[in-house]
Protein backbone atom coordinates (compact mmCIF):
# COMPACT_ATOMS: atom_id res chain seq x y z
CA UNK A 1 0.00 0.00 0.00
CA UNK A 2 2.87 2.93 1.10
CA UNK A 3 5.16 1.15 -1.92
CA UNK A 4 2.23 2.16 -4.72
CA UNK A 5 1.56 5.76 -2.95
CA UNK A 6 5.22 6.58 -3.54
CA UNK A 7 5.05 5.06 -6.66
CA UNK A 8 2.14 6.90 -7.70
CA UNK A 9 4.06 10.12 -6.34
CA UNK A 10 6.94 9.33 -8.26
CA UNK A 11 5.63 8.13 -11.26
CA UNK A 12 2.34 9.76 -11.90
CA UNK A 13 2.58 13.16 -10.31
CA UNK A 14 6.39 14.13 -10.37
CA UNK A 15 7.13 12.20 -13.56
CA UNK A 16 10.23 11.00 -12.28
CA UNK A 17 11.64 8.21 -15.04
CA UNK A 18 11.33 4.39 -13.83
CA UNK A 19 15.22 4.13 -14.74
CA UNK A 20 15.63 7.15 -12.17
CA UNK A 21 13.14 5.37 -9.94
CA UNK A 22 15.11 1.82 -10.19
CA UNK A 23 18.51 3.55 -9.13
CA UNK A 24 17.48 3.74 -5.78
CA UNK A 25 16.07 0.33 -4.49
CA UNK A 26 14.30 1.07 -0.99
CA UNK A 27 11.60 3.50 -0.13
CA UNK A 28 13.93 5.35 1.95
CA UNK A 29 16.49 5.85 -0.43
CA UNK A 30 13.87 7.42 -2.96
CA UNK A 31 12.09 9.40 -0.42
CA UNK A 32 15.68 10.76 0.41
CA UNK A 33 17.02 11.26 -3.32
CA UNK A 34 14.14 11.83 -5.51
CA UNK A 35 11.66 13.57 -2.99
CA UNK A 36 13.66 15.89 -0.11
CA UNK A 37 17.06 16.78 -1.45
CA UNK A 38 15.30 17.64 -4.88
CA UNK A 39 12.48 19.53 -3.02
CA UNK A 40 14.81 21.34 -0.62
CA UNK A 41 17.20 22.98 -3.14
CA UNK A 42 13.82 23.36 -5.84
CA UNK A 43 12.80 25.66 -2.98
CA UNK A 44 16.25 27.53 -2.10
CA UNK A 45 16.24 27.35 -5.65
CA UNK A 46 12.69 29.68 -6.03
CA UNK A 47 13.14 31.61 -3.15
CA UNK A 48 15.95 33.65 -4.50
CA UNK A 49 14.31 33.48 -7.77
CA UNK A 50 10.98 34.76 -6.60
CA UNK A 51 12.92 37.64 -3.94
CA UNK A 52 15.10 38.11 -7.13
CA UNK A 53 12.21 38.38 -9.73
CA UNK A 54 9.46 40.44 -7.46
CA UNK A 55 11.97 42.42 -5.30
CA UNK A 56 14.38 44.02 -6.93
CA UNK A 57 17.63 45.82 -4.56
CA UNK A 58 16.49 49.22 -5.05
CA UNK A 59 12.49 48.64 -4.66
CA UNK A 60 10.64 47.69 -1.26
CA UNK A 61 9.97 44.31 -0.74
CA UNK A 62 7.04 42.66 -2.96
CA UNK A 63 3.65 41.54 -0.29
CA UNK A 64 4.17 38.33 0.64
CA UNK A 65 0.57 36.99 -0.49
CA UNK A 66 2.12 37.54 -4.14
CA UNK A 67 5.45 36.27 -3.56
CA UNK A 68 3.88 32.98 -2.08
CA UNK A 69 1.37 33.19 -5.20
CA UNK A 70 4.06 33.43 -7.08
CA UNK A 71 6.07 30.62 -5.82
CA UNK A 72 3.40 27.93 -5.94
CA UNK A 73 2.68 28.55 -8.96
CA UNK A 74 6.29 28.28 -10.21
CA UNK A 75 6.44 25.29 -7.77
CA UNK A 76 3.23 23.59 -9.95
CA UNK A 77 4.90 24.50 -12.91
CA UNK A 78 8.08 22.70 -12.70
CA UNK A 79 6.29 19.94 -12.06
CA UNK A 80 3.94 19.82 -13.92
CA UNK A 81 5.54 20.83 -17.50
CA UNK A 82 8.38 17.51 -16.15
CA UNK A 83 11.08 19.47 -15.02
CA UNK A 84 11.25 18.38 -12.25
CA UNK A 85 12.23 15.28 -13.34
CA UNK A 86 15.13 16.39 -15.63
CA UNK A 87 16.35 18.45 -12.54
CA UNK A 88 16.64 15.21 -10.08
CA UNK A 89 19.88 14.72 -11.05
CA UNK A 90 20.99 18.02 -11.08
CA UNK A 91 19.75 18.78 -7.95
CA UNK A 92 21.48 15.57 -6.23
CA UNK A 93 25.08 15.93 -7.86
CA UNK A 94 24.58 20.02 -6.50
CA UNK A 95 23.87 19.09 -3.35
CA UNK A 96 26.58 16.37 -3.06
CA UNK A 97 29.08 19.21 -4.25
CA UNK A 98 27.36 21.48 -1.74
CA UNK A 99 28.29 19.24 1.36
CA UNK A 100 31.89 19.08 0.05
CA UNK A 101 32.41 22.50 -0.39
CA UNK A 102 30.51 23.02 3.46
CA UNK A 103 32.86 20.41 4.53
CA UNK A 104 36.04 22.68 3.12
CA UNK A 105 34.94 25.56 4.47
CA UNK A 106 34.16 24.20 8.00
CA UNK A 107 37.97 22.72 8.05
CA UNK A 108 39.54 25.93 6.58
CA UNK A 109 37.64 27.46 9.68
CA UNK A 110 39.45 25.52 11.92
CA UNK A 111 42.68 26.65 10.84
CA UNK A 112 41.50 30.48 9.84
CA UNK A 113 39.08 32.14 12.30
CA UNK A 114 36.47 33.38 9.70
CA UNK A 115 36.12 36.75 11.49
CA UNK A 116 39.84 37.50 9.76
CA UNK A 117 38.48 36.39 6.19
CA UNK A 118 37.55 40.35 5.59
CA UNK A 119 41.37 41.17 6.09
CA UNK A 120 42.81 38.33 3.67
CA UNK A 121 40.40 38.70 0.86
CA UNK A 122 41.27 42.60 1.14
CA UNK A 123 45.16 41.51 1.28
CA UNK A 124 45.00 39.34 -1.70
CA UNK A 125 42.59 42.01 -3.46
CA UNK A 126 45.82 43.97 -2.58
CA UNK A 127 48.04 41.62 -4.42
CA UNK A 128 46.22 40.99 -7.44
CA UNK A 129 45.23 44.70 -8.07
CA UNK A 130 49.27 45.61 -7.22
CA UNK A 131 49.73 42.10 -9.78
CA UNK A 132 48.11 43.90 -12.46
CA UNK A 133 49.14 46.97 -12.54
CA UNK A 134 52.22 45.63 -12.82
CA UNK A 135 51.80 43.83 -15.81
CA UNK A 136 50.08 46.81 -17.19
CA UNK A 137 53.08 48.58 -16.60
CA UNK A 138 55.55 45.96 -17.77
CA UNK A 139 53.48 46.13 -20.87
CA UNK A 140 54.02 49.77 -21.33
CA UNK A 141 57.50 49.42 -20.57
CA UNK A 142 57.89 46.81 -23.43
CA UNK A 143 55.90 49.15 -25.70
CA UNK A 144 58.16 51.31 -25.54
CA UNK A 145 61.32 49.68 -26.08
CA UNK A 146 59.56 48.41 -29.23
CA UNK A 147 59.03 52.14 -30.13
CA UNK A 148 62.82 52.56 -29.06
CA UNK A 149 63.92 49.37 -31.44
CA UNK A 150 61.96 51.09 -33.90
CA UNK A 151 63.27 54.52 -34.04
CA UNK A 152 67.16 52.95 -33.98
CA UNK A 153 66.25 50.74 -36.76
CA UNK A 154 64.57 53.63 -38.95
CA UNK A 155 67.73 55.98 -37.93
CA UNK A 156 70.36 53.39 -39.09
CA UNK A 157 68.59 52.39 -42.29
CA UNK A 158 68.66 56.37 -43.30
CA UNK A 159 72.51 55.28 -44.12
CA UNK A 160 73.47 59.40 -42.96
CA UNK A 161 75.98 58.88 -40.00
CA UNK A 162 76.20 62.23 -39.16
CA UNK A 163 77.16 63.43 -35.71
CA UNK A 164 73.71 64.16 -34.72
CA UNK A 165 72.31 60.84 -35.55
CA UNK A 166 75.16 58.65 -33.68
CA UNK A 167 74.03 60.63 -30.70
CA UNK A 168 70.62 59.65 -30.90
CA UNK A 169 70.62 56.67 -31.48
CA UNK A 170 73.09 56.11 -28.42
CA UNK A 171 70.49 58.40 -26.46
CA UNK A 172 67.99 55.58 -27.43
CA UNK A 173 70.15 52.80 -26.66
CA UNK A 174 70.72 54.30 -23.11
CA UNK A 175 66.86 54.69 -22.57
CA UNK A 176 66.61 50.97 -24.12
CA UNK A 177 68.74 49.50 -21.15
CA UNK A 178 67.31 51.43 -18.81
CA UNK A 179 63.69 50.55 -19.57
CA UNK A 180 65.17 47.16 -19.83
CA UNK A 181 66.53 47.38 -16.19
CA UNK A 182 63.36 48.87 -14.96
CA UNK A 183 61.54 46.22 -16.67
CA UNK A 184 63.64 43.54 -14.73
CA UNK A 185 62.87 45.20 -11.00
CA UNK A 186 58.76 44.53 -11.98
Amino acid sequence: MAIDIISFILETILKIDPYTIANYVNVQDQLLYLVLIPHTILFLFLYSFINSILSPPTQAPAHKGLRLLFGIVAYIFIVWAGWYAILVPIFITWFKLLIIIGVIFYLGSKFIHPSRMGEIFALSYGKGKRSAEAKMYAKKIEKKIDEIDREIKTLKKGGVQDAYTMYRIKQLEAQKEELKHQLKKV
